[in-house]
């Protein structure tokens, strides 16, 4: 059976074609029925519903926008080649499994030739399936909001099941703000509406926000309105017990429960192509786990605080109310330095001081203060403490 073969069943499929479709008209067979205005409607139609099917069980859905978030030098390159590879020879668990599917891959993330090419043909990818856009006269590229309807006409005649952005920023246009909820969801909405019904997955790569953060949401970068568009939104990090291993998770997904933990390990592989030698990252001992995103954020864990700056603030105690800023400057500080706060914080945990109110401390255990300025106390010129 030819590659075409079963995107065209699939496509039968995802438009609802059947024998037995109802003759009844209006409402009550699901046809738009013209209103007033310029807007339609229709009713509920039995025969048009069919559920989720996925290029990648649980991971990847087709007919709907997914994403890849991953920090650089992570390894995303190297996922999307096997993942290319296992579609283009029908190995990817899920509804195209046994059907080797053709892919498309969108963007110059890394030179096409010289590093997407040998990765793929190292990961074993059916190369004879793989297009990637020729955009050699048109300096652009492919904008999907411009663009959706061109990306649907290819994906039909070339029956794509699964098109990557890598990376998906630089199919926005330039005048798309990422940061703007609105343009973002303006710039993204024709492509997601204009593949809605064919049976291709679309999988944008993004890096995520440096720093640490508590939840999926914030790690994306840009505007929230990727996520949030995203139908599956996936991880992909550093195996947290093991530097050379990698872990993809779902960080976010609606349509299904969530999938286990996809783990492997990074190996360099030397192959030969085309008369040149290349030393490529392979996907190996490729296996099910059981971290779920949570154990791949970084916790929000308070800064360390230096026990010396909490015994010289334990020192400048006169047992009557303080200010913080106050006790800052005494030690040579900035008035709002946030490591004076953290220790004492510290110090009140070790029942040492006592919070009074914003920004105000007392020194616990300890008679009334005497008379020495602070910056004498600072100097180590105070008495009356213990």
């Amino acid at each position: 059976m030819s590659v075409a073969a079963p995107f065209r069943e699939d496509l039968d499929r995802f438009r609802g074609i059947t024998a037995h479709r109802a003759e009844l008209k209006g409402i009550a067979s699901g046809e738009p029925v013209p209103s007033a205005s310029a807007l339609r409607v229709r009713g509920v139609d039995i025969a048009r519903v069919r559920p989720i099917r996925w290029a990648w069980a649980g991971r990847l859905p087709l007919g709907y926008l997914s994403l890849l978030l991953g920090a650089e030098e992570v390894g995303k390159g190297t996922l999307i080649a096997w993942l290319v590879a296992r579609a283009t020879r029908g190995e990817l668990p899920g509804d195209l499994a046994g059907e080797p599917r053709r892919v498309l891959i969108v963007g110059d993330e890394d030179a096409f030739d010289s590093v997407t090419v040998p990765r793929l043909f190292a990961a074993g990818a059916d190369l004879a399936l793989i297009d990637t856009l020729d955009d050699a006269e048109d300096e652009r590229g492919l904008d999907l909001r411009q663009d959706a309807a061109g990306l649907r006409d290819i994906v039909l005649d070339r029956g794509y099941a699964l098109v990557i952005f890598d990376a998906l920023l630089d199919n926005l246009g330039a005048d798309v703000d990422d940061w703007r909820s609105k343009t973002v969801r303006d710039a993204l909405r024709p492509a997601r509406r204009a593949t809605r019904d064919l049976p291709v997955s679309l999988l944008g790569s993004l890096h995520p926000n440096k720093g640490t953060r508590s939840n999926f949401r914030d790690l994306v970068s840009g505007s929230h309105a990727f996520n949030a568009l995203s139908r599956s939104s996936l991880l992909l990090a550093v195996h947290p017990d093991d530097e050379d291993g990698r872990v993809l998770v779902r960080g976010k997904g609606n349509l299904s429960r969530t999938p286990p933990s996809f783990e492997f390990d990074l190996h360099g592989r030397a192959i030969e192509l085309n008369g040149h030698a290349f030393d490529v990252p392979l996907v190996t001992g490729a296996h099910d786990g059981d971290l779920a995103v949570e154990d791949l954020l970084k916790p929000e864990r308070p800064a360390p605080v230096r026990e010396s700056l909490a015994d010289n603030l334990d020192a400048l105690g006169t047992g009557d109310v303080q200010t913080r800023a106050d006790l800052a400057r005494a030690l040579g500080r900035e008035p709002d330095d946030r490591s004076v706060g953290r220790a004492l914080e510290h110090l009140e945990l070790a029942d040492r001081w006592a919070k009074i109110g914003r920004g105000k401390w007392r020194k616990i255990g300890i008679g009334a203060s005497s008379e020495a300025p602070m910056s004498n106390q600072a100097n180590g010129e105070a008495d009356g403490h213990e």
